[in-house]
């Protein structure tokens, strides 16, 4: 079972140059996806690996292949099983992938919301069904959304969700642990952000743009310092080992070990190693068998942490780590 009665399972997907997470938990099984790009059939594999008995919401970052290709394929297997997918208006309406949601409304019944909040520095929280967590959308507002739709560019737009997992031990609450997307956002959504937004302090970042914002890298530490306070947590890299893209951003990966985070990335890159072919590691979660084998391309691999009472736990890290060498890129200070 992915989860016990009061244990919430997050998994990032090891799903190549794209990005897929879930959060499971409930008995019967329940699903919310964050973004659903990478191959559809590793996906919908997974999901049926843990029995999921219903998807209350699929929230898609931005409107980019690499994060939505598989919704659709993901709304027709489970039918009429999924309730909301939440998405933004960031390109043409006549967008395919537009059409494609009015499409699910009218088949399956999915409901459709778009994502922003009316105010950054507030935020806006998401009425999701039957949901044991809080989401919050922290960017973008309807003002920021137009002006993505006027240049185009998703990625300046693109969403920042924060999960807020309720910690109780006894009759005593505990503080939450908060996990933070942040799509493809780039550097100048990040600067209207900072200026503007609420708290995003979080335990676990979806690293933006799959391993590093794009733009200027001077204001990296300045994210990572606003998202880890207290100078410690977890930042998670979803990209595939061939990208041509320069991820992960080594820029971006030294702010967060200088920060004291630790960098947790599904596949190798020649942007870690030279010759990241020639570095064999097992991946995070050695049991793992409900997504295809990736021996020889996987650095962590799929992620999975157990959030629960308060508590963040994230199985086989202490081994994993031990295996990287000292030449690797998440493993050097002041490089």
């Amino acid at each position: 079972m992915a989860t016990g009665e009061n244990r919430v399972g997050f998994y990032c997907l090891d799903v190549g140059q794209a990005s897929c997470s879930a959060f499971l938990y409930g008995r019967p099984v329940r699903a919310i996806l964050v973004d659903a790009g990478g191959p559809a059939n590793e996906i919908l594999y997974f999901l049926n690996h843990f029995q999921i008995s219903r998807i209350p919401a699929i929230i898609v970052t931005h409107n980019h292949q690499d994060h939505n290709s598989a919704v659709v394929n993901i709304v027709g297997q489970y039918e009429n099983r999924v309730g909301t997918i939440y998405f933004l208006q960031d390109k043409d309406i006549k967008d395919p992938f537009y059409s494609a949601l009015r499409f699910l409304k009218k088949k399956y019944r999915v409901h459709l919301k778009r994502l922003e909040t009316e105010d950054v520095s507030e935020g806006r929280k998401l009425n999701i069904e039957k949901c044991p967590f809080d989401v919050f959308c922290c960017y973008p507002d309807f003002a920021s959304n137009l002006t993505a739709q006027s240049i185009p560019n998703p990625n300046l737009t693109s969403a920042v969700l924060l999960v807020s997992v309720r910690g109780v031990r006894g009759l005593k609450k505990v503080p939450r642990v908060r996990v933070l997307f942040c799509g493809d956002l780039d550097i100048a959504g990040w600067q209207y952000l900072l200026a503007r937004g609420p708290t995003i302090s979080a335990d676990i970042l979806l690293a933006p743009h799959h391993g590093g914002p794009q733009g200027d890298p001077s204001l990296h530490s300045s994210i990572i310092e606003r998202v880890f306070p207290d100078g410690h947590g977890y930042v998670l890299m979803s990209f595939g080992m061939d990208n041509n893209y320069g991820l992960p951003n080594p820029s971006f990966v030294q702010a967060c070990v200088e920060r004291g985070a630790v960098v947790l990335c599904t596949e190798k890159s020649r942007y870690c190693w030279e010759t990241p072919e020639s570095v064999n590691v097992q991946p995070i979660f050695t049991t793992i068998d409900f997504l295809p084998d990736r021996s020889g391309v996987n650095c962590a691999g799929t992620i999975v942490a157990y959030l629960h009472d308060g508590c963040l736990e994230i199985p086989g890290i202490s081994a994993f780590q031990s295996q990287l060498p000292d030449t690797c890129l998440c493993r050097k200070k002041g490089a």
